[in-house]
């Protein structure tokens, strides 16, 4: 009988010790209740998310800061306007907002910094970074929290907010209405 082991577990220790090479932490500071924008400072964050990437760990995309993305979409929408007096047609700026949409968001990248709303911390990272079919094998049950965290996670990255804001009562009809 092989013995069983806690994925969540095994992937915040890969984690760890991602996060202490990447970003030179000691072990001590990378604690689940870590939160990410005090460990890792904003000019290092694309190097350190390469980092977690480059040894496997799965990490959510790093977004624009509100201001950041506000320029970009002025001048995303200035494009469409300009191809729409130059054309004469409304119907070409229209057309030209999805490949401007597109063109912008791989210009933007190098500027994208913040962490998502939906993981703010090394646990919520480590959460987020554990697959179903790590489970496979381990003898692991999730427990009823396991479970209710992952869903909390995925529901608010999927509306592109905290999981604090996604209660264990919520309806999902009222947080698609907010």
């Amino acid at each position: 009988m092989s013995e069983w082991y806690n994925p969540i577990v095994r992937t915040f220790n890969r984690y760890r010790v991602a996060l202490r090479e990447s970003a030179g932490l000691p072990r001590e500071r990378v604690v689940a209740s870590a939160r990410l924008d005090a460990l890792i400072p904003r000019d290092q964050r694309r190097a350190v998310w390469a980092g977690l990437r480059a040894r496997g760990l799965e990490t959510p995309d790093l977004e624009l800061s509100t201001a950041t993305r506000a320029g970009w979409t002025v001048a995303v929408l200035a494009v469409a306007g300009a191809v729409g007096v130059w054309v004469g047609n409304g119907w070409a700026a229209a057309a030209v907002i999805i490949p401007a949409c597109y063109v912008a968001f791989r210009l933007s990248r190098p500027w994208a910094k913040s962490f998502p709303p939906y993981v703010r911390t090394v646990g919520e990272l480590t959460v987020y970074g554990t697959r179903f079919a790590d489970h496979a094998g381990s003898g692991y049950r999730w427990s009823h929290a396991d479970i209710l965290l992952k869903v909390r996670l995925a529901i608010a990255e999927m509306l592109g907010r905290p999981p604090d804001q996604i209660r264990r009562d919520s309806k999902l009809f009222e947080l698609f209405g907010e």
